[in-house]
């Protein structure tokens, strides 16, 4: 099978990439002022004509290592670090108003 993206130059990936993440981005910044005025309004359940939102508060417990390692020190912290590799595409804008950008 043919990676339909093959025939695309990488400034056309770029391009598009970046247009995309701007788009991904305003929908998850609508995403969360919608989620703020849900929980605003107190709702705990909240039926649409296409979708029911349930609304629950939930916590999660993670380790505080700056504080573990300022209790226990650096070296028997590092005994227990691992690291683990990934891939980062960062985005920024190459012309601003038609101009190139710094």
């Amino acid at each position: 099978m043919t990676n339909p993206l093959h025939n695309l130059s990488s400034a056309q990936l770029a391009d598009e990439y970046g247009s995309l993440k701007a788009q991904s981005d305003a929908i998850g910044e609508r995403i969360d002022a919608l989620k703020a005025e849900l929980v605003a309004r107190g709702a705990d359940r909240v039926e649409g004509h296409n979708f029911t939102l349930t609304i629950s508060r939930q916590t999660s417990t993670r380790l505080d290592t700056k504080a573990l390692k300022a209790a226990l020190g650096d070296s028997i912290c590092a005994e227990y670090e691992r690291s683990t590799e990934s891939t980062v595409v960062r985005v920024k804008p190459t012309a601003v108003f038609g101009q190139q950008a710094a």
